[in-house]
């Protein structure tokens, strides 16, 4: 894991904790149009795996979604 993946697990967990992008930003000391685009990029990541599992889970016939 890389440390951007870990930075952007902290942003996710900062913006769901302080209720938003702004508190967040300000709270993180970064500008709020980078932080929404590193939650973006993670969302991404997740619905990426999200559908690398379901495909994987569709072949043994359980059409489970993980995410």
């Amino acid at each position: 894991m890389s440390v951007n993946d870990l930075n952007d697990r902290r942003y996710f967990t900062a913006v769901v904790a302080l209720g938003g992008y702004s508190a967040a930003s300000c709270s993180l000391g970064i500008v709020r149009s980078k932080l929404s685009i590193r939650i973006q990029k993670l969302e991404d990541e997740l619905s990426a795996a999200d559908r690398a599992l379901n495909a994987q889970f569709s072949r043994n016939g359980d059409r489970k979604s993980f995410l």
